[in-house]
């Protein structure tokens, strides 16, 4: 049921959000999520209880208890 969480991103976060970062999964309980920046980062830091009740009301109560951001690593070029 949690997998719901990450499968549903763009739903959960909206499009615009989901433009941003990416669901990647669902550890002990807490969805990790890449952002693009660390602007988006700090953002997200500050909608991540608004995304917490969203993903209750998607995917159920209790099911993902907090939301852990980390940045997109960009692919290694020579």
């Amino acid at each position: 049921m949690v997998y719901r969480a990450v499968a549903e991103w763009e739903s959960i976060a909206g499009t615009g959000i989901a433009r941003h970062s990416t669901a990647l999964a669902v550890e002990d309980k807490t969805l990790v999520v890449a952002v693009d920046s660390p602007a988006w980062m700090t953002q997200l830091f500050y909608l991540k209880g608004q995304l917490l009740e969203n993903i209750s009301r998607h995917i159920g109560s209790g099911l993902v208890t907090d939301v852990r951001f980390v940045l997109k690593r960009e692919p290694f070029s020579t």
